[in-house]
C-alpha cells in the first residue's frame, strides 16, 4: 500500500474533488434547533431537479422512497377509488406506451428497489460475523453521532471540550486512542490506521478517492449517500453553514463530516477487506449508471395516480 506521501503525488485533479463535495453538500437540506425550528424541505437540495429524476437517486442514497407502493394504487383501484378512466388518464399523461391491463399487470408487481449506492462499510460489515460482534456500519454511525453530541454541545457538556479543534481534528485526536473499535468489534487497527492520515479534512478526502475504487462520475453520488447515512448530523452542519451564509461567511463543518466518513471508508477498504475490490461493488456501479441512463415511466404514473387521489379527496370533503 502507498504512503501518504507518495499517494498526494496521485492524488485526483482538487477542482473536480471541490465540485463533488460541494455538489453532495449542497444536497443535504438544513435542520434548525428546537427552540428555533422550522419546517424544512427534506428535497431542498434537489430542487432545481424534476422528481422522477430524483426519486431513483435519493433512493439508491438512503433508500427512501419518495413514492406510495405500487401495492397502495392497486388497492385504490380494487376499492373503486381508482378506476379504468383513470388509468388511461395515467398513461396518456406521461406518454407511456402500454395498455390499461397492462398497467393493471404492473400494479400488481411491486416496483423493485433502486440499486444503493455501494458503501465499503456496508460490504464489510456483510462479511463479518454480527453475532459476535458489532456491525462497523452500526458502530461508525453511533461513533461519528457521539462526537458530533458532544462536538456542538451547548453549554449544556461538563466539560470544556467545544471547538478546541476542528470537528475533523477532534476525530482524528479521539480515534487514535479509541479502544471501543476492538471492545465492540474485535477490530485492532484503528488507532494507528487514523495516526496515518492527514490533518487536514480535504487532503484526507483527495487522499480516500486515490485509494478507494470509486468512478469520478459516481463521486457526488458517493459523498451524498455517505452524508445520507448519518443524515441527522450533516443535515445539522448543512444548517451551521446556511447560518454562516447569511453571515455572507462560510462554515465547512459538513465538509469535515464527510473526511470523517471517508475515513471510515478507507478503514473499512484496506484493513477490512483488504484493498481487494469486490464483485458486488462493481455490479452495483454498473447498474447504477444504467439507472441514471435509463427513464422511467413509473414515477409520471405514481404522480398522475396521486394527483387523481387528492383531487378525489378534495371533492369528497367539499360534499361533507
Amino acid at each position: 500500500m502507498k504512503t501518504v506521501d507518495q499517494a498526494v503525488e496521485t492524488m485526483p485533479h482538487a477542482d473536480a474533488v471541490r465540485k463533488a463535495v460541494d455538489t453532495a453538500c449542497g444536497r443535504i437540506a438544513p435542520t434548525w434547533p428546537l427552540d428555533q425550528f422550522i419546517a424544512v424541505n427534506p428535497y431542498w437540495g434537489f430542487i432545481d431537479e424534476s422528481i422522477c429524476d430524483v426519486a431513483p437517486c435519493l433512493e439508491s442514497y438512503s433508500g427512501s422512497r419518495m413514492t406510495m407502493p405500487r401495492s397502495f394504487y392497486l388497492e385504490q383501484f380494487r376499492a373503486g377509488t381508482l378506476r379504468w378512466e383513470h388509468l388511461q388518464e395515467a398513461l396518456q399523461r406521461c406518454g407511456a406506451r402500454i395498455s390499461v391491463m397492462e398497467l393493471q399487470d404492473e400494479l400488481e408487481r411491486e416496483s423493485p428497489l433502486a440499486p444503493r449506492v455501494p458503501l465499503m462499510t456496508s460490504i464489510a460489515a456483510s462479511q463479518r460475523d454480527l453475532l459476535h460482534g458489532m456491525s462497523i456500519n452500526d458502530f461508525v454511525r453511533h461513533n461519528v453521532s457521539q462526537l458530533c453530541a458532544s462536538y456542538f454541545d451547548h453549554a449544556q457538556s461538563s466539560g470544556d471540550t467545544q471547538h478546541k479543534n476542528s470537528l475533523y481534528q477532534s476525530w482524528l485526536r479521539h480515534a487514535s486512542t479509541d479502544m471501543s473499535p476492538w471492545l465492540l468489534m474485535g477490530i485492532h487497527d484503528v488507532r494507528d490506521h487514523t495516526r496515518s492520515l492527514p490533518n487536514e479534512p480535504l487532503a484526507m478526502i483527495e487522499l480516500a478517492l486515490q485509494t478507494l475504487p470509486v468512478p469520478k462520475e459516481g463521486w457526488a453520488d458517493y459523498f451524498t449517500a455517505l452524508l445520507m447515512n448519518i443524515n441527522g448530523w450533516a443535515s445539522w452542519c448543512a444548517f451551521e453553514r446556511w447560518q454562516a451564509a447569511l453571515a455572507e461567511s462560510d462554515d465547512d463543518h459538513i465538509v469535515q463530516l464527510l473526511a470523517i466518513r471517508l475515513a471510515w471508508e478507507r478503514f473499512a477498504f484496506v484493513h477490512l477487506l483488504g484493498s481487494k475490490e469486490s464483485s458486488s461493488w462493481t455490479i452495483r456501479w454498473e447498474t447504477l449508471r444504467g439507472l441514471r441512463q435509463q427513464p422511467s415511466h413509473n414515477l409520471p404514473l405514481i404522480g398522475s395516480f396521486r394527483k387523481r387521489l387528492r383531487l378525489l379527496t378534495k371533492a369528497v370533503f367539499a360534499v361533507r
